[in-house]
């Protein structure tokens, strides 16, 4: 066993160093986990069944579906969005 001594404040700052690591971690953790339940409960992705995957456009198979109007919040503010830049346009 390697017994390495080092001075008092290089282990302070290394402490604050792992504590800072570990509030960064819960708080991106907290985030994905926050933008999972978001993106699943408004069912802006659907992820399939093992037996049945979805049937995308071009013909290929996958195990999820991005539901695009969705990401807006709903599929009137998906449509008002369209809308507004379909007028703008032209």
């Amino acid at each position: 066993m390697k017994i390495i001594f080092v001075q008092k404040n290089v282990r302070k700052n290394i402490r604050s160093k792992i504590k800072k690591i570990k509030i960064n971690w819960i708080l991106v953790n907290y985030k994905y986990e926050w933008l999972e339940k978001s993106l699943l409960s408004s069912e802006s992705i659907k992820i399939a069944d093992y037996k049945s995957p979805f049937w995308y456009t071009s013909g290929t198979i996958g195990p999820y579906f991005i539901n695009t109007h969705f990401l807006l919040g709903n599929e009137n503010n998906a449509n008002d969005l369209l809308s507004f830049i379909d007028e703008k346009k032209g």
